[in-house]
């Protein structure tokens, strides 16, 4: 059973790696790109995909998620040379693409909350566009093979080898470990240069050996058969290998320093001055409220400040006032009618209050 199994992970790395030039961006004239021409640059790229990060993170999706959302992108730049100013509908849309595409129906989220935290500062109908024409480009081929696609498969390879010992939970600690290192290298412009494999496989032999060191006894070498495995199969070559090793090494020295501040993109959003001063009030102020009794009605308050009960307001087809938090978070320049489902909040805070 081990075997076979083992013998699909390698089928599955060798499909890999037949499709990985055709899925692999081709970005590196960012680096050539002229600020003062509104051409896309490497800082603006980085802040980008740092920016996806976050909301990933937002959202709580997958992984597999951010990762497919940047090699879309990466695809896209790679055939069309965006401006600056259209990078951000891009990144959003891939990024609402990816989410469609891989993660379930139920953490779909709207794209009409998406455009409003993303703030990209497009429509839904530049939304949609925008999708349009990446999918004509890339010609409806949107789900291809990344540096996950390649970490998941070594990791898988190395653990179903058992050749350290190791208990299953702790394996799966070191995969979400070495993935968010893996999310945060996307945010390196020096990795653009290498491979999704090279990379990947860098980075697994890295982290291998400090793993190793703490969970297995030092004489045993076992695990790095797996890794000149790994390397026989994806047919490496030593110096590309320890090129991408030595600069993983800088990058993950850096990253583990005090001084590391990544992701430092934040999500913020604004607001009118009536609605921030409203929110610092009731943050500063505490409502107790007092017990309301199951069998009576609740009192509800009309526009002359009389309370009534429920019953009475029904038969006297009173109008009641919605309460003074109900629009705590609708700004000024939002209209009455427009649907509440529009703002960045998903719930409604009349209903709240009513449920106390």
């Amino acid at each position: 059973m081990a075997a076979t199994y083992i013998d699909q992970l390698l089928n599955d790395l060798h499909s890999a790696l037949k499709s990985e030039e055709k899925y692999s961006p081709h970005i590196g004239y960012l680096q050539f790109s002229n600020k003062k021409s509104g051409d896309l640059t490497i800082d603006l790229y980085l802040k980008v995909v740092d920016r996806l990060r976050c909301l990933n993170r937002f959202y709580k999706l997958s992984p597999e998620t951010f990762f497919q959302a940047v090699n879309i992108m990466g695809r896209f730049l790679s055939i069309v040379k965006a401006r600056a100013h259209h990078i951000m509908c891009v990144s959003t849309c891939c990024f609402y693409m990816a989410v469609k595409t891989i993660e379930e129906p139920k953490n779909h989220m709207c794209a009409k909350h998406l455009l409003r935290i993303g703030q990209c500062r497009a429509s839904l109908s530049d939304l949609s566009r925008m999708e349009r024409i990446i999918l004509e480009k890339l010609q409806f081929d949107i789900q291809g093979t990344n540096s996950n696609t390649f970490l998941q498969i070594y990791h898988s390879f190395c653990k179903s080898n058992n050749a350290m010992n190791i208990q299953s939970n702790t394996w799966q600690e070191f995969l979400d470990r070495i993935t968010r290192k893996l999310e945060a290298s996307m945010c390196h412009f020096a990795f653009v240069h290498y491979k999704s494999s090279v990379k990947a496989l860098a980075l697994l032999t890295y982290e291998l050996a400090d793993f190793a060191r703490v969970h297995c006894n030092p004489a045993e070498r076992e695990w790095t058969r797996c890794l000149l495995a790994l390397q026989l199969h994806t047919r490496m070559s030593d110096s590309e290998l320890l090129q991408c090793k030595s600069l993983m090494r800088d990058f993950l020295d850096i990253y583990a320093s005090p001084e590391c501040k990544r992701p430092h993109s934040k999500l913020s959003w604004t607001v009118s001055m009536r609605t921030a001063k409203q929110i610092r009030m009731s943050c500063m102020t505490a409502c107790h409220l007092p017990p309301i009794p199951e069998n009576e009605p609740p009192l509800l308050r009309t526009s002359d400040g009389e309370s009534i009960t429920a019953e009475s307001s029904s038969d006297d087809n009173s109008e009641c006032t919605s309460p003074v938090t109900d629009d705590v978070f609708i700004d000024d320049s939002t209209s009455p009618t427009e649907d509440r489902s529009a703002f960045l909040f998903p719930w409604n805070v009349r209903t709240i209050c009513q449920s106390l």
